[in-house]
């Protein structure tokens, strides 16, 4: 067998799209139909907006979901896969399976695992960026740069 004969170029496109951080949680979140931004921040706890906005524009850009815009008041935005990422709904599903099968400790129900005990991503509170501790500092109480 050769390796390079073997290789296909599509395949590896799909694997790094679907492979992603966060990319397989957004899709499995919406195969049951058209969310909100803010549902979808909802369902995945562990995300951070920006890092849902990214992964949503990647996937709209990707033709995998459409973002639907209600002109109503309030302007409400809806996120749908489209065809194509319905497709990927079998693969999600099979990838979920082989997680519970393979991943989750033996005896527990991994749909009805409490959230608190999954393991979370998130920075523990009180050990936010140094960027964002820096703001924090009142004036003239920050470090002193000597040269």
């Amino acid at each position: 067998m050769n390796a390079r004969a073997d290789f296909c170029p599509y395949f590896q496109e799909a694997v790094e799209l679907i492979g992603r951080r966060w990319t397989g949680v957004v899709l499995r979140t919406l195969l049951p139909g058209p969310l909100r931004f803010s549902e979808m921040e909802r369902a995945v706890p562990e995300i951070s907006a920006r890092a849902l906005a990214l992964r949503l524009r990647e996937l709209e850009a990707a033709g995998v979901l459409v973002r639907g815009v209600d002109t109503g008041v309030p302007i409400r935005v809806s996120y749908a896969l489209t065809e194509k990422g319905k497709a990927l709904g079998g693969v999600v599903e099979r990838i979920e399976r082989w997680a519970h099968g393979w991943l989750a400790p033996r005896g527990i129900n991994p749909h009805r695992h409490p959230p608190s005990d999954r393991v979370s991503r998130r920075t523990p509170p009180g050990r936010g960026s140094a960027r964002r501790a820096a703001r924090t500092v009142p004036a003239g109480k920050g470090r002193r740069h000597d040269a």
